[in-house]
């Protein structure tokens, strides 16, 4: 009898063996395409996102502002084709009219 319990605890090792050697290669590769997963999300939102050109325009008034000396600014809004503000100036306050088309800032007129 300890010759058949060593034969079935032998034959049960071999078995959990084959188990794991065929599995195994299987699990490896399931491992491997699930790490792949989070580099084909992060290629997709890599992609640029498309601006339309009123964002461009706001963005070019902004920086005109800037290139003005008009660091100090609120209520910076879009009035049509041009874009609004309330600056600050030798601690003076007013409204200007921003046109980024034509690189000008003028006071707004009350």
């Amino acid at each position: 009898m300890p010759m058949t319990k060593a034969f079935r605890t032998t034959g049960l090792g071999l078995m959990l063996g084959l188990i794991a050697g065929i599995a195994g290669p299987a699990l490896a590769q399931g491992n491997k395409q699930q790490s792949a997963m989070p580099d084909q999300h992060r290629q997709a939102s890599a992609t640029p996102m498309i601006q339309d050109e009123s964002d461009n325009r706001g963005t070019r008034a902004l920086n005109l502002l800037m290139a003005k000396g008009y660091t100090q600014y609120r209520d910076f809004e879009r009035q049509g084709s041009n874009y609004t503000a309330t600056v600050t100036e030798d601690g003076e306050t007013m409204q200007v009219v921003i046109n980024p088309d034509a690189g000008t800032i003028t006071e707004k007129e009350s």
